[in-house]
Parts: structure tokens; C-alpha cells; sequence
């Protein structure tokens, strides 16, 4: 067992390790010495970086938010027009990317978004939830819907995308309700505007 770690950053491959073993066996099969011992290093270095289990998670769970961040960039590449079609085609492209994280991904995304999400990040403030905001925020200055009901909107739209993902991965929903749900959320926010 190597005693210090000389390559590379071993904080960000004890995560990426960590990271693995989560989409392996859960989150209970995760252990500062199963990720050690997986790296050929020490417990003693993995120290430096992570005091215990739950602060390996934590870090693992801020990169769950990372992920999901990049797949809501990705999903609004090339859907630079300005109209209300592009607008609300880039509201929908968001709902998307984060039902495809979860299946993608089921392992992190309920890690993420579970009992480690109030440790790492308050998720009002998390870069993907202000580009929900963002989406929102441009609806209403199309005049699509209220601007007094951005943020009653975020909350619905954030809330009903990721209880369809939990039922997914859960296995209480079929992928083939992702449009019936993105088009009944669409619905709804759209008809905020009467």
C-alpha cells in the first residue's frame, strides 16, 4: 500500500473512485478504505482530503450537480433562436437532460439528490436550478407566463421532473411517459399566463 500519492490530484480520484463504486453497489458499498485500497494508497491520504465517509459523499454528490449542470449546457447548444418556440423548446430540452441524468445515471442522481443534497449544496442556488430560473425568467419576458409566477413555476417544474425520474428508476414508470410528462408540464406553465 503506497503511503502518499504522487499522481495526479488524488482528491478528485478519490471521487472519481468513489463515483464508480457508487454505480456499482450503491451508496452503502462506498468506504474511504474500499476507495483507498481501489487507488493503491493509504487511508492516512485519503485524510488529507475527505475526514470521513459522509465528506467523500458530499464531494461525490457536488459532482452529481456538476454532471447535471454540464447535461443542461449541453441540452441548450445550438437552440440559440429567439422566438417562443426556441424559448419553450429550451424549457423542455432542461426537463429532459434531467430525466436522462437519472436513468443515465441513477446511482449519482439519487445520491445527489438525496439525504447528501442539504450537506453540499443548497439547491434554490445550484448553477442548474438557476438555469431553470433562466428558461422561466425568459417565458415571462415573452409573455408566455406571469412573471410573479417564476418561481412557483421552477418549484412545479423541478418537482414533478424529478418525482417522474425517481418513479423511473424506480420502476414505476415506462420512458415512454417522458413526452406525456414534459408536454402536461409545458401545459401547465403556459396556461399560467391567463
Amino acid at each position: 500500500m503506497k503511503t502518499s500519492y504522487h499522481h495526479g490530484d488524488l482528491a478528485s480520484e478519490l471521487v472519481r473512485e468513489g463515483i464508480s463504486q457508487l454505480n456499482i453497489g450503491g451508496v452503502d458499498s462506498i468506504t474511504l478504505r474500499g476507495v483507498c485500497g481501489a487507488l493503491g494508497v493509504s487511508q492516512s491520504a485519503a485524510y488529507h482530503h475527505f475526514k470521513n465517509k459522509e465528506a467523500l459523499l458530499h464531494a461525490i454528490a457536488e459532482q452529481g450537480e456538476i454532471e447535471l449542470t454540464r447535461r443542461f449546457k449541453a441540452a441548450l447548444l445550438g437552440n440559440n433562436k429567439q422566438s417562443d418556440k426556441a424559448a419553450i423548446s429550451r424549457f423542455d430540452s432542461l426537463g429532459r437532460a434531467y430525466i436522462t441524468f437519472a436513468i443515465e445515471e441513477p446511482s449519482l442522481f439519487s445520491l445527489t439528490f438525496g439525504p447528501m443534497c442539504i450537506y453540499h449544496t443548497n439547491q434554490i442556488e445550484a448553477e442548474s436550478m438557476s438555469m431553470l430560473h433562466q428558461s422561466l425568467i425568459e417565458l415571462a419576458q415573452r409573455g408566455l407566463i406571469l412573471p410573479k409566477n417564476v418561481e412557483s413555476l421552477a418549484l412545479l417544474a423541478w418537482t414533478s421532473v424529478h418525482g417522474f425520474s425517481q418513479l423511473l428508476i424506480g420502476g414505476l414508470m415506462e420512458k415512454e411517459m417522458i413526452d406525456v410528462l414534459l408536454s402536461s408540464i409545458r401545459e401547465l406553465v403556459l396556461a399560467k399566463k391567463n
